[in-house]
């Protein structure tokens, strides 16, 4: 049961990426063929950033879960702290490239002018996405690491299932082809900002558990010793 609970919204979160990606290019389908290969072009490079971010985020949650596991809770934030600083120095840097570039890195996949117009705005429109989407990853993985499956559960399904596929449709209906893409910037700060109450919750935990554990008048920071 405890595997599961930490393991189910990582596989979720991969289900529901797929899934969102068939309703994005189903809904793209309707402004033709040329808005579907443009979507699908700025999707395919959008996943690079996400696959780093979400690769660095999960490959420190052992040394959280270790930290964690020892009430090194003081050492478990630095290193939450040192990898969220990482992520966001190289999402920083994949947004200045898609902002700066982003017709230069189409025409890479796909020479077509109209092609290459469309999906230059969709990338610079998911760029806004890739800090958030870093954090995101950083508190959605930080609660898996220290067991709390629950609320990694909800982060995960509601950036990618319950906040972004009704803005999918939302956004289509009022602003057209580029409210697609515009969807996932309202649902990422709809997720971060979910994300940021329950880390909020977590953090005022784990101080009252520190100065319980370090007794009355004692300085939380005598547990690192």
């Amino acid at each position: 049961k405890e595997i599961v609970s930490v393991g189910l919204p990582a596989a979720i979160t991969t289900l529901l990426a797929s899934l969102a990606n068939m309703l994005l290019n189903v809904l793209a389908s309707g402004y033709g063929d040329l808005a579907v290969a443009a979507a699908g072009v700025t999707k395919k490079i959008d996943s690079l950033p996400r696959k780093v971010s979400g690769g660095l985020t999960q490959g420190v949650l052992p040394l959280i879960g270790y930290n964690y596991a020892a009430k090194k809770y003081r050492r478990m934030f630095d290193v939450r702290n040192y990898s969220l600083r990482l992520v966001l120095i190289i999402m920083a840097v994949f947004m200045a490239l898609f902002l700066w570039q982003a017709p230069n890195i189409i025409r890479l996949f796909i020479d077509n002018d109209e092609v290459v117009e469309m999906g230059a705005a969709f990338m610079r429109i998911i760029s806004v996405c890739l800090p958030m989407m870093g954090i995101n990853f950083m508190i959605r993985n930080t609660f898996q690491a220290v067991g709390m499956g629950r609320q990694a559960l909800i982060l995960s399904l509601c950036r990618q299932g319950l906040a972004y596929v009704p803005l999918l449709f939302l956004f289509n209906h009022l602003l057209g082809l580029n409210g697609l893409f515009y969807a996932q910037i309202l649902a990422d700060i709809v997720s971060l900002s979910i994300g940021l109450y329950l880390y909020r919750n977590y953090k005022r935990r784990i101080k009252a558990e520190m100065d319980l554990a370090a007794g009355p008048g004692q300085p939380a920071e005598a547990l690192e010793n």
